[in-house]
C-alpha cells in the first residue's frame, strides 16, 4: 500500500510513520518495507510481550493520545531538495 501511494504522490519515508497494535503483522510490515514505526499498546501487544519479542518498533506509545501528542511536539521533517 506505501509503494502505490508513494508511486502516485511526492512524498519520502521521512514521512511515513507506521502505527500499529500487532508486532507479527502492522509493525513488521513496517519494518520490512523501511518505514519507521510505532507500536500503540491498546490493542493485541502488552508491553510485558514487548520486551522480550524479536521486533522492536521503532516507537512505542501506550496511547493512541500519546503518540498524537508527542507528534505535536516534534518539529516536521525538511524536505530535501
Amino acid at each position: 500500500m506505501y509503494i502505490l501511494y508513494t508511486s502516485d504522490h511526492v512524498i519520502g519515508m521521512v514521512c511515513v510513520l507506521m502505527i500499529g497494535d500487532r508486532l507479527e503483522t502492522d509493525i513488521l510490515l513496517g519494518l520490512n518495507s523501511g518505514i519507521k514505526t510505532a507500536l500503540v499498546l491498546t490493542g493485541v501487544t502488552s508491553r510485558d510481550a514487548l520486551e522480550n519479542h524479536p521486533i522492536s518498533p521503532n516507537y512505542v506509545f501506550s496511547t493512541i493520545g500519546d503518540l498524537l501528542l508527542s507528534a505535536e511536539s516534534e518539529p516536521a521533517p525538511s524536505k530535501k531538495v
